[in-house]
């Protein structure tokens, strides 16, 4: 027995009812839209702040590299007596 508040599957279902269901789920997938172009400018955030420690990394690693040889050179000098200027600047300096 189907009661006033039972819904007839033969019934078609009410325009209005359809637009809500569409409206709905219109602005679920705006919704979805809205917070991927947000997760993606924090992604591209994210990315452009790696490339600049990416770059700030390689020059510290630089300058220490360039530290290293440095005080090798004046490590050398100290052991053996020599000339406590880097090699190239030595170089440099005899071929004129």
């Amino acid at each position: 027995m189907i009661g006033s508040t039972d819904v007839d599957p033969s019934d078609p279902i009410p325009k209005d009812v359809i637009e809500g269901n569409f409206r709905q789920k219109k602005a679920t997938v705006e919704g979805v839209q809205l917070e991927l172009a947000v997760v993606k400018q924090q992604l591209e955030n994210a990315h452009e702040q790696m490339r600049k420690l990416i770059g700030l990394y390689q020059t510290l690693q630089a300058e220490f590299n360039g530290f290293k040889a440095q005080r090798a050179v004046e490590l050398n000098a100290m052991v053996n007596g020599g000339p406590t200027e880097r090699l190239s600047s030595a170089d440099d300096r005899s071929s004129n």
